[in-house]
């Protein structure tokens, strides 16, 4: 699908039109060159290339608060990458994953708004491969606050059942206007000193950890004391052909799911080798775009510590100290019971 072209296509008038508009024409030489590429038979499972210059930035709408309901169907075969996420044998959607989905759903309603913050998640029940899990999945987005640099939802995901529904996820999603998100903040790496750096990818071999390779990120842990734990991460690329039905936009839930990791690390060490799982989040703040293949570093500091539950505060920050994500009242599940 060809965008107008420079060179025949467009009157003078028209083309000055195209300019004020912030439409850039294909020049006759740059188009020529994309047509041979696109005869190439590498590219021959494309089936639609939209080929032009620099499009006018998207601008959203503001209007009247509503509500959308949006329907999607799941399936596991659509989604390789669960195949990562398995426990006790059977793929499982991570909550992660569910936040991203609630968060970029929103996202994507207003194209020149990006997800800020997002806050009370909630995990009702989740979602089970296990061959008698539900095929389709409504998200509602309810409008809570709408202005010109922000926006704020209360976002669902549920599934209709015979008499009541079934529900899943829960969080608030506050957007804020791309110009207008607030400048990261520093950290400052602190370690204590009395702990022996350690392999992270011992974690993933020994049982610690049930990840498989797309949710690997620990590199060393560098400092676990009763107070926090420190982790040096990389992201592994997860080709987007693996994200599914949950491509990263401007929030990396594989990465997320380290800083819960770390939790999970923590609690063995200090509850007797007992097991986790990721319950509710008071709220989560995106600073920065989190890529994959960067080196960061994961601040896990033990807030409270039962025999039943972990609350912690994680921050991710970068060699300068330059903060990308800063979780609050992460909470996980202590079990003695729980097993892989």
């Amino acid at each position: 699908n060809w965008g107008a072209w420079d060179s025949g296509m467009v009157s003078g008038e028209l083309k000055a039109q195209f300019e004020a508009a912030g439409v850039t024409l294909v020049n006759s030489e740059g188009g020529a060159a994309m047509l041979v590429n696109e005869l190439n038979t590498d590219y021959a499972n494309q089936p639609q290339v939209i080929i032009g210059g620099t499009l006018p930035a998207a601008v959203s709408h503001i209007g009247n608060l509503q509500t959308h309901r949006i329907k999607r169907q799941l399936k596991l075969e659509n989604n390789p990458f669960l195949m990562h996420h398995v426990i006790q044998g059977k793929a499982v959607l991570p909550v992660v994953n569910a936040v991203g989905w609630m968060a970029q759903t929103c996202e994507r309603l207003y194209p020149d708004f990006a997800v800020f913050k997002v806050e009370n998640t909630k995990l009702f029940k989740g979602i089970v491969f296990d061959g008698q899990e539900k095929e389709d999945y409504i998200i509602e987005l309810k409008e809570l606050e709408k202005r010109a640099e922000q926006i704020v939802f209360e976002t669902t995901v549920l599934s209709e059942g015979e008499k009541l529904p079934t529900y899943h996820y829960r969080a608030k999603v506050t957007l804020v206007h791309k110009k207008a998100i607030p400048e990261a903040p520093k950290f400052s790496h602190q370690i204590s000193g009395n702990y022996q750096a350690t392999d992270g990818a011992i974690l993933y071999e020994d049982g610690s950890l049930f990840h498989g390779k797309y949710f690997q990120g620990i590199e060393q842990i560098l400092d676990c004391t009763e107070g926090q734990i420190v982790l040096s991460c990389v992201g592994p690329e997860v080709p987007l052909s693996e994200q599914g039905q949950f491509p990263i936009q401007s929030v990396n839930t594989f990465f997320a799911d380290i800083q819960y990791q770390g939790m999970v690390v923590w609690v063995q060490k200090y509850k007797d080798g007992a097991k986790s799982l990721p319950l509710q989040t008071d709220s989560a703040i995106l600073y920065k775009n989190i890529p994959f293949g960067k080196k960061l570093w994961v601040n896990v500091k033990i807030k409270e510590a039962t025999d039943f539950k972990m609350i912690a505060e994680c921050t991710v920050y970068d060699e300068e100290g330059t903060v990308y994500m800063q979780t609050n009242g992460a909470a996980v599940t202590v079990s003695k019971q729980l097993v892989w």
